[in-house]
């Protein structure tokens, strides 16, 4: 379907009748209708003739009625059609102290500041949410840079610039409506399709990051990919923009996002089956061991049999998110806890992990120490599991405790995962999920029951 661009208007004309989506009313907190009435009241006090509509990801969380995070951490986009985000602040600001109402000093952010200095997005605090003001926009992109052009767009403009269909939805605040410039956004919702609104090729190559995006979402909310956008995530130059376009923090930031989420199984899967693997987790060129052939297998095996132990073997497991987040980090890059790599900072032999977590993705140097320190017991774990239950040294137990502290049990789960038969991962992420074992087979149980034995006199000690 193909829509043609509205006229660029002061004052545009009420949205036609036919991108209203009536079948739903969105259901609002008591501060939010605070909020709105408010936002309502600063356009009527000063005649602005400003239709104000929230954007993204807010309207799509609340037809879904999915879970909103502690409202001090909820940000909501704010889209203006006639003026500056920062000018309306001013306004907002002006009426909270007016009315009494506690008031904070805004911050502007510059997206692109020497292309786009006049669609500054203003970040105010208001009755306790943070709130972004900007103008709608359309963006054009050039191609060594995800970092586009912006000028002052038509809401159907801003509806086509978004990543996904699903992110694309307005609610309009004047209105109380919700607003589907691109027709699909809302059909998209209730079929759980991620698809983007322009052809998926233009849509990636422009910010290839929205690769990692659309699987970060269909993983999220456990939608399908459609079929043109999984196929364009498998082209070579979508590969080829997401390895040289796109900044390691904004990657990183990606992966851990995922690898926070309650599933990261089907994005990491996803990621191994379109050939994106190696592009995420990138290796270093000096390597002094050869890491396993397959590694992007290997490396979601692994998070496979973590997922499965913590559910089905290892209750001993059931730790805090922070905790859960670190044992994905060491299971994902456990097959690469033998491999070092010459590194010209240090001048010598450095673990391989230490640089996909810390150069590669950008994480803090606490996270990839503590990673380093489960690998590393892991590896002298597996070493006494070797040896027999019966031969086990106790004071080279005792040593491994003291060593790693409280991330023995992280230390021992992934030395736990490499033993086993990983699932298979070589036909599609869907398959993969499906062929879970609830059970391991007989070897792989004796490992399991071995490894808990273990862990019961690591308890022990630790008394």
């Amino acid at each position: 379907m193909s829509f043609l661009a509205e006229p660029t208007l002061k004052k545009p004309a009420p949205p036609n009748e036919d991108v209203v989506v009536d079948v739903v009313e969105l259901m609002l907190t008591e501060q939010e209708k605070r909020l709105f009435d408010l936002m309502k009241d600063v356009v009527r006090k000063n005649k602005l003739g400003t239709t104000l509509r929230v954007a993204g990801g807010w309207v799509r969380d609340k037809i879904l009625n999915f879970k909103m995070e502690d409202s001090k951490a909820v940000d909501i986009d704010i889209a203006l059609d006639n003026m500056l985000g920062c000018d309306f602040a001013i306004l907002v600001n002006r009426w909270l102290e007016e009315n009494g109402e506690e008031h904070h000093d805004f911050g502007v952010m510059h997206k692109n500041s020497e292309k786009s200095k006049h669609l500054e997005t203003a970040r105010v605090k208001v009755l306790g949410l943070s709130i972004d003001l900007v103008n709608l926009r359309t963006e054009t992109y050039t191609e060594d840079s995800r970092i586009p052009t912006a000028k002052i767009g038509t809401p159907l403009e801003d509806a086509l610039r978004r990543d996904l269909t699903i992110n694309s939805l307005f609610y309009n605040i004047n209105t109380g409506k919700i607003e589907d410039f691109t027709r699909v956004g809302y059909l998209h919702l209730q079929k759980r399709i991620i698809k983007t609104p322009l052809p998926p090729l233009t849509t990636l190559l422009d910010d290839p990051l929205r690769v990692l995006r659309a699987m970060r979402f269909a993983n999220r909310f456990n939608f399908n990919v459609d079929e043109e956008l999984y196929t364009a995530f498998c082209d070579p130059e979508v590969h080829q923009a997401l390895d040289e376009k796109v900044s390691r923090e904004r990657i990183g930031q990606e992966v851990d996002l995922m690898i926070s989420s309650d599933r990261p199984l089907q994005a990491i899967g996803l990621m191994c089956e379109v050939g994106i693997f190696h592009i995420v987790f990138r290796l270093p060129d000096t390597l002094l061991e050869l890491p396993p052939f397959d590694l992007r297998n290997a490396c979601l095996g692994c998070l496979i049999n973590l997922d499965s132990l913590i559910h089905h073997h290892f209750d001993g497991m059931r730790h805090t998110a922070a905790d859960l987040r670190l044992a994905r980090y060491a299971a994902i890059t456990a097959p690469l806890r033998n491999v070092r790599y010459e590194c010209e900072r240090r001048h010598r032999p450095t673990p391989v992990t230490r640089h996909v977590l810390q150069n590669e993705l950008r994480m803090n140097s606490k996270t990839v120490d503590s990673v380093y320190a489960v690998h590393e017991a892991s590896i002298e774990f597996q070493f006494l599991m070797h040896l027999g239950l019966n031969n086990i040294d106790r004071l080279r137990v005792a040593d491994i405790l003291r060593k790693v502290g409280p991330l023995w049990k992280l230390g021992m789960m992934t030395a736990l995962i490499t033993e086993m038969y990983p699932a298979k991962t070589s036909r599609t992420y869907a398959e993969a999920l499906d062929t879970i074992p609830d059970e391991f087979e007989r070897p792989e149980r004796m490992i399991v029951a071995n490894y808990k034995l273990l862990q019961v006199g690591n308890r022990e000690k630790r008394r």
